[in-house]
């Protein structure tokens, strides 16, 4: 009897459940998590974003808050900080997209402000909403005068009695004049998706939305002559060649020995590696990530570092095996660290003075 093919064994159904969404269900897209941040998280998000944008700014705070005076998240370019050259991104974290009357009160906050001298007006002030920015207010900050003209008809209505809760604030004299005489094309639109993908590969971005590691950044060659950063281990891989050979070993001699040449090298390799691996943890995660994994690497040759060794050089390579070896545990750097990464850090704890391969 002819059977037929039963749908439900299908591509689709064929795919198994992961690991990941047994503990915690299907991923959530980034914009989704945003809507899920509170004020204060949102604020935080286009923080990160600006200091990524330095060293644009010379300066980056979130004043968001009571008594921010119209200033959620600010960037600013000399000394002079808010006196000075500044941007201003305005967050508004709403349950829809940002509005016409969501405007007004904001802008004639920063108007205020700047008339009364607590700041001068910012170079740029963009609108950035958790909801996205409604056709309504997108048509007027595409267009400068038609946003001019609206403040100027809902002052009264929508601004006036909002700006403070000391009275009304009329629109009148010199405030009036700078609304005025100001170009609006200094305010504008943003969109979350182009912060979300500017933030892609950062710290803050893998921390707040998942996504794992990105790319690491091939491993520069070592250069010819070892630099100064390099001296102390250097130094004591030198001194474990000269107690091996009973004969003075420095890097004008150690040629003379082909096979301490090429252990020399390919340590000073390792070495590269997990300098490069510090440097991509520092930009790829978060402060600590790169200490807790040498922390790792040194919990796990620490048996070996009290073991008793014929000489400085088999203490080395015993190390280094074990190095190799060492399990992984918790941290988010074993997803990509090779064995050359363990090795390297072994070297980079002799040349911060943590251990020694020989006596000083």
């Amino acid at each position: 009897m002819h059977k037929t093919h039963d749908s439900r064994y299908g591509c689709a159904a064929m795919q198994a459940m992961t690991l990941n969404e047994a503990i915690f269900g299907p991923a959530i897209p980034p914009a989704a998590r945003i809507l899920l941040m509170d004020d204060q998280a949102f604020e935080d998000l286009v923080r990160a974003w600006m200091v990524r944008l330095q060293p644009a700014y010379l300066g980056v705070e979130r004043f968001g808050g009571p008594g921010d005076m119209g200033r959620d998240v600010v960037g600013w370019t000399t000394d002079a900080k808010c006196l000075g050259v500044w941007d201003n991104i305005q967050c508004k974290h709403l349950n829809k997209p940002l509005g016409p009357a969501n405007l007004w009160p904001e802008l004639g906050k920063i108007f205020w402000h700047a008339d009364r001298g607590d700041y001068v007006l910012p170079r740029t002030m963009r609108f950035l909403c958790s909801k996205g920015i409604g056709t309504g207010a997108k048509h007027l900050l595409t267009n400068p005068e038609k946003l001019r003209q609206g403040l100027i008809a809902h002052w009264k209505d929508s601004v006036e009695n909002k700006i403070t809760d000391t009275g009304a604030v009329p629109l009148v004299g010199t405030l009036k004049a700078l609304v005025e005489s100001t170009s609006f094309s200094i305010f504008g639109p943003m969109a979350i998706e182009d912060v979300l993908e500017d933030l892609k590969g950062t710290a803050y971005y893998i921390g707040a939305f998942g996504g794992g590691l990105p790319s690491r950044p091939p491993v520069s060659t070592p250069p010819g002559t070892p630099a100064t950063h390099e001296d102390r281990y250097v130094r004591q891989l030198l001194s474990a060649y000269t107690e091996r050979r009973a004969s003075a070993v420095d890097l004008t001699t150690i040629d003379e020995q082909p096979r301490d040449r090429r252990h020399f090298d390919m340590c000073r390799l390792q070495f590269y590696c997990a300098e490069s691996l510090k440097e991509f943890a520092r930009d790829a995660t978060r402060p600590g990530t790169f200490e807790g994994f040498q922390q790792d690497v040194l919990g796990a040759i620490t048996p070996v570092l009290y073991d008793e060794h014929d000489d400085g050089l088999t203490l080395i390579n015993a190390v280094l095996r074990t190095a190799t070896i060492m399990p992984p545990a918790s941290n988010v750097l074993y997803a990509i660290v090779e064995p050359r990464d363990k090795q390297g850090v072994c070297h980079q704890l002799v040349n911060d003075g943590t251990i020694d391969w020989v006596e000083e």
